[in-house]
């Protein structure tokens, strides 16, 4: 599925709902699940929100339960340099090694009026639970900045990241995900093909095509 027909797909949801779309979008719900507990969902996508609104979508958008934003220090492009002996200069000089991208997403979700803290509790059980359920099955997410969508993570953790600002506990998250290079066999059956290729046929390497996915 190509980034257009997620797109299309939340914008499905977001036009039924009715929303704001920018807010919808960025603010609350710019995480898809794909695959995994969304395999019989249209296009194989779950917007996060239906785990976090329990198919409840007021008109309110600060009644919603979480709201969601960038954390500093995401990555759309991460290279490192080889560090490894070369077989000869024209490959040390093309020896650009492309890395995982990074992002992390800060989830608010204090509990208030609308949502208290017994509500709040079983939320995040039931969320914590589908989230594990959709990793162990083999899912992806796609999380959708204002600047890039990464296509294609893994979430690695979910960590309390909540300060001094209120003095209700646990009320801000850090959502860090993974966006792999290479993410399936055939995929990196291609990248190693193409590298043996070009070293064995002695071929000056021009690109840094056979150093990642793309």
């Amino acid at each position: 599925m190509n980034i257009i027909s997620l797109g299309n797909s939340l914008g499905g949801l977001i036009g039924a709902a009715g929303k704001n779309s920018f807010a919808m979008q960025y603010e609350i719900s710019p995480i898809l699940l794909k695959n995994g507990i969304a395999e019989q969902m249209q296009d194989k996508v779950m917007p996060i929100m239906q785990l976090t609104q329990g198919g409840s979508f007021p008109v309110n958008l600060s009644a919603y339960f979480a709201h969601w934003k960038p954390m500093p220090g995401s990555t759309i492009l991460q290279n490192t340099i080889g560090q490894y002996p070369f077989a000869n200069q024209s490959v040390a000089a093309n020896a650009i090694i492309s890395q995982p991208l990074n992002v992390s997403m800060m989830m608010t979700c204090p509990a208030n009026s609308t949502t208290g803290m017994g509500a709040k509790t079983s939320i995040f059980n039931s969320l914590q639970q589908a989230i594990s359920n959709h990793i162990a099955l083999g899912g992806m997410f796609v999380v959708i900045t204002p600047s890039y969508v990464y296509d294609n993570c893994v979430l690695v953790g979910i960590r309390d990241i909540s300060g001094g600002e209120s003095k209700q506990p646990q009320y801000q998250w850090a959502w860090d995900f993974t966006r792999p290079q290479i993410m399936t066999t055939e995929e990196a059956t291609g990248a190693q093909n193409s590298l043996m290729a070009k070293l064995s046929s002695g071929t000056k390497v021009t690109n840094t095509a056979w150093s990642g996915a793309h």
